[in-house]
Formats: structure tokens, sequence, C-alpha cells
């Protein structure tokens, strides 16, 4: 049996939701190659002396796999797409999920979205990889907006977003990978250092450094003649995304024109500063997304 890569890798993230207080890390059982000799759950189970019932689970993903049909990347493709139909004063929320309608109000204390199911104050995502309870979305006094959270999922909370203000330790998409920002306000430079990568991504992009002493902005594209700083990666367009140094001495990215980018959200547990964000009533439409497939070094934050 032949496995690719990518394949293999899709079935180690698969494997890693069948017990989220015990992920099984199926690269310490198994090589692909030892993976691509077996014949059956019941080989499996001898070879890794895991329980029967998750051998079966396993080789029922494999399968799905190598057919093309991978159970995760069916939920991965699964977003919430979230329209915004607010007054002036910015007083609720509507939106609709497969054929539902929710409405988020001022003086509800949290609405949550997890793999429960539907309340009065949360919607059910059957998803694999959606934790129980996996974001939220409140009213802020302090902020005076609707601020959306991460609580601390397993696999993150992604917001589509064309403009943020970058810190040390937040965690930005761009195209197949996941960079994590490092603000040197002293020596003026930014660092995207790569954090994780989509699965099948064949590590193209290494990084970014750039020193602003000698400039106010830098575009980043992945074609050289129409930007100043390229990532190779074919989920970058030629000119993508701008980088300012504001006046305040605080970096700010923004997308061109008809691009965007995804701002992972954090629990407190974990590294990205970027906990909690308002919600940009103004755009008309909220994007989030709850779950996508990530090698190593992994988003889960470990």
């Amino acid at each position: 049996m032949n496995i690719t890569q990518q394949q293999y890798e899709e079935l180690q993230a698969f494997a890693e939701t069948l017990d989220p207080d015990n992920p099984i890390n199926l690269s310490n059982i198994l090589t692909k190659e030892e993976l691509a000799e077996l014949h059956s759950a019941d080989d499996l189970q001898k070879h890794s002396n895991l329980p029967l019932f998750l051998c079966k689970k396993i080789w029922k993903e494999l399968e799905n796999i190598r057919a093309g049909a991978s159970t995760l990347n069916r939920n991965v493709a699964i977003m919430t797409k979230t329209t915004t139909k607010t007054t002036q004063t910015f007083e609720k929320i509507q939106f609709a999920f497969e054929s539902a309608n929710y409405t988020i109000t001022k003086d509800m204390s949290e609405f949550v979205f997890g793999r429960k199911k539907d309340t009065n104050d949360g919607i059910g995502l059957p998803l694999k990889l959606v934790s129980g309870k996996h974001a939220s979305i409140k009213w802020s006094q302090e902020v005076s907006s609707f601020v959306i959270k991460d609580e601390g999922s397993l696999n993150g909370t992604y917001i589509k977003s064309t403009q943020t203000i970058l810190q040390s330790g937040i965690l930005i998409e761009l195209g197949n990978i996941i960079y994590k920002s490092d603000i040197d306000s002293v020596n003026k430079t930014v660092k995207l250092e790569v954090f994780a990568r989509k699965l099948g991504d064949e590590e193209r992009s290494k990084g970014l450094e750039i020193s602003f002493n000698n400039r106010t902005s830098a575009s980043i594209g992945n074609q050289s003649g129409n930007c100043e700083y390229k990532i190779n990666d074919p989920g970058v367009s030629s000119k993508h995304v701008e980088i300012t140094w504001t006046k305040s001495q605080e970096p700010m990215l923004k997308a061109y024109q008809g691009e965007y980018f995804w701002i992972r959200l954090s629990s407190q547990k974990k590294e990205s500063k970027h906990i909690e964000i308002p919600v940009d009533l103004s755009s008309k439409d909220l994007e989030v997304r709850f779950c996508l497939l990530y090698t190593s070094p992994s988003p889960r934050d470990s």
C-alpha cells in the first residue's frame, strides 16, 4: 500500500483527536513505511498495542484519506460566515449557520461556539476538531464592542481580517503558514517566525525579519518584482500585505485590496497575546474558522 507523507500527516492529525486528554502520537508508534506494510486494523493493533476499537477508527480514516474523503478535511472546509445586521449602536449580531438563524445580543453573558448541542446562548458545531467550549462572543463595556475569544481550544479560533496592530506573540496565518510575530520597538524590527505549516506544505518559506530604521513600510508577497519582501508560498499573492511602522511606534499589518489574512486567537494558557479582540461590525461580514490541520510545530501550543 502506497501512503504519501501528506496522507500520513492527515492520519496523525486524526489520531490526535480520538483522545483529547491523551493524544495519540502516531509517529511515535510507527513510521509511514511501517504503516504501508500493514493490511488491516488487526495488524495495526498488533503493531501499536492500541485498543482495537481505536485501531479500527484509525484504519477507517486511513481508507477515507486514501479515497480523498478525509473526515477532518471535510470538517476543515466548514466555516461560519457571520453577516452582521446591526443598529448604529451595534446592539446585536445576527448570523445563519446550516440553515438555522442565531442572534447574539448585548445582554447575553456570552454566546458559546462548541461541540455540544445548540442552546439558547450557544451553537453546537459537529466537527471533530472543535472543542467542547471552543470560543465565545460577548459584549464588552470596556471597549464598547462585541469581543471574540478563544476558550482554550486545542485547535484554535481564526478570524478573517484585513488590518491589525502587530504585537509580540500574535499569530498570523498568511497562505499556508502561521507566523508568530516578534516586535522589537527599540530597534524597530518585525520578525515573522514560522510557527506551523498546513499539511502538505513543502517548507518553502523560512520566515522574515524586517527593519524599519530606514523605512516606514514594507510590502510582502510571493513575487520579488512586485513586493519588497518575498514569501515563497503559493497561498500568498504577488503583493499580499503591507507592514507600516506607525507614529505611535506600533507596526500595522494591512492587506492589499482584495486580499486578507487570518488572526489565530489563543487561550490565556498559550503563547499568543492576542487573547480577545473586538468584533469589527463595520465590515458587515465576520468569518470565523474553528479548525485547520497543521504540521509541527503544532498550533496546539503544547
